[in-house]
């Protein structure tokens, strides 16, 4: 028989119920202190979604507003061309690629080493939407996606085009 009071062994029993809450209390706060601390690196650091040093850039708009525009990569050369999107992670939503050829000519795409599904928009000269492809999935590889009298073609995260209610016949701004 123990000869401690009623009153000591009810402080004992509040102080063991305490305890746990504090542990738990401490965990809840350590893991949201990570969170933060996690999300502040992603932050400071962000992943970039095409490596290529100093890249040449152009705004591709497809109203006259300039309210719908994405940046754009500009592919002028052969190597760039050829490389395209292929082994690229990702485009964020506002990105894309613009392939601009020498003169107006048959130009085919095709979907090797690509990650992410894209519409390729193929334009004439005088920047005229002549063919759209919609949400092409790189299984389509080594499927070709052509069109004749292209100089330019822009390629875009799946979907965009739909968004953007492009049509064959609108003219896009850049």
């Amino acid at each position: 028989m123990s000869n401690k009071t009623p009153e000591a062994k009810d402080a004992k029993i509040e102080s063991a119920r305490k305890y746990p809450v504090r542990i738990v209390l401490a965990l809840v706060i350590l893991v949201l202190v990570l969170i933060v601390s996690v999300r502040l690196f992603v932050y400071q650091n962000p992943p970039s979604p095409i490596v290529k040093s100093d890249p040449d850039t152009i705004l591709v708009c497809f109203d006259h507003e300039q309210r719908d525009c994405v940046t754009a990569f500009i592919a002028d050369t052969d190597p760039e061309r050829t490389r395209g999107l292929s082994d690229t992670e990702f485009l964020l939503a506002n990105q894309g690629m613009l392939f601009v050829f020498d003169s107006s000519s048959n130009e085919c795409f095709w979907m090797k080493d690509m990650n992410f599904s894209i519409d390729m928009i193929f334009m004439d000269a005088s920047k005229k939407v002549t063919k759209i492809y919609d949400n092409v999935d790189p299984d389509t590889y080594p499927s070709s996606f052509c069109n004749d009298q292209t100089k330019y073609v822009l390629e875009v995260n799946a979907g965009l085009a739909r968004r953007a209610k492009l049509a064959e016949g609108q003219v896009i701004d850049f």
